[in-house]
């Protein structure tokens, strides 16, 4: 066995086997089926948020949406997250970050 297979048998698969709570035959599966690293994706918690948007304005994020070939929601959802960090960044550091504003690509 190659070193790379060594390490991966012998180390990095009970790591995933725990990440998972799951034995190592059923890590293996997830990792070969790339499922492995999602589980922390889906622990997130999501609520229903609703927005009330100009016309205009609604339009104009729809064409962003439409221009990076995603959904309106998910385009807002990147907004919303994005914005979030940025505050927590800026509880966490005791400073206030520029002022940033939505820029088309």
């Amino acid at each position: 066995m190659s070193d790379n297979a060594s390490w991966f048998y012998k180390d990095r698969l009970p790591e995933i086997a725990a990440e998972n709570n799951c034995t190592i035959a059923e890590a293996e599966r997830l990792f070969m089926s790339g499922t492995h690293n999602k589980t922390k994706e889906t622990k997130k918690k999501w609520e229903q948020v609703e927005l009330e948007l100009e016309e205009p304005l609604l339009f104009r994020l729809m064409l962003i949406a439409h221009e990076r070939d995603i959904t309106l929601n998910q385009l807002v959802h990147k907004a919303l997250e994005h914005q979030l960090k940025t505050n927590e960044y800026q509880f966490e550091d005791g400073t206030k970050p520029d002022p940033e504003f939505l820029a088309e690509d």
